[in-house]
C-alpha cells in the first residue's frame, strides 16, 4: 500500500526521532518499498514551523533536522495540490457537515483529501473520529 504521511506525524519526525522509534521503525519500513510520500500541504506547515521557531520556542525542529527528513524521504516524495486534489477537497468538505470534523483544519483536510484522490492511505496517530467522517479514506495508524 502506498502511504501519505500526516503533518503532525511528519512533525514529530523531524522534531525528535529517538523519541519517536517506533513511528521512525514503521516509516523507514514503508519508505524502503518506495511507496511513502508527502503532501506539499504537509511540506509548507513544517517549513512554517520552521520559520517561526524563535518566536515559538520550538526547541527541536530545525532546518537541518528537516532536511534530514526530506533526505529520508528522497526525491520525487513531495504530492502537489493541484487541481485535481482541490476538487477532491471541495468534494469531500462539501459532502461532510463541518461540526463533523471539529478541530480539524483546513490544511489537514488538504493532506486528507490529497490521500483520497490518490487512493493512498493517511499515516497518522490522531484520527480525530475521521475514520466516522471520511469513510472511504485508508487509515494506517500510529500508536
Amino acid at each position: 500500500m502506498t502511504h501519505v504521511i500526516d503533518t503532525l506525524e511528519l512533525y514529530r519526525l523531524v522534531s525528535d526521532p529517538r523519541k519517536n522509534t517506533k513511528l521512525a521503525e514503521m516509516l523507514g519500513h514503508v519508505n524502503e518499498t518506495g511507496r511513502l510520500f508527502m503532501s506539499v500541504v504537509s511540506h509548507g506547515e513544517v517549513r512554517r514551523l520552521v520559520f517561526l521557531r524563535p518566536t515559538l520556542a520550538l526547541r527541536n525542529i530545525t532546518e537541518a533536522d528537516y532536511n534530514k527528513v526530506l533526505r529520508f524521504l528522497g526525491p520525487d516524495r513531495l504530492i502537489d495540490f493541484d487541481e485535481r486534489v482541490a476538487e477532491t477537497w471541495a468534494e469531500m468538505t462539501a459532502q461532510i457537515p463541518a461540526e463533523d470534523y471539529p478541530g480539524v483544519s483546513s490544511e489537514e483536510l488538504m493532506v486528507a483529501a490529497t490521500a483520497r484522490h490518490y487512493n493512498y492511505s493517511l499515516i497518522t496517530s490522531s484520527p480525530k473520529d475521521w475514520h466516522q467522517v471520511l469513510t472511504d479514506l485508508n487509515f494506517a495508524y500510529v500508536d
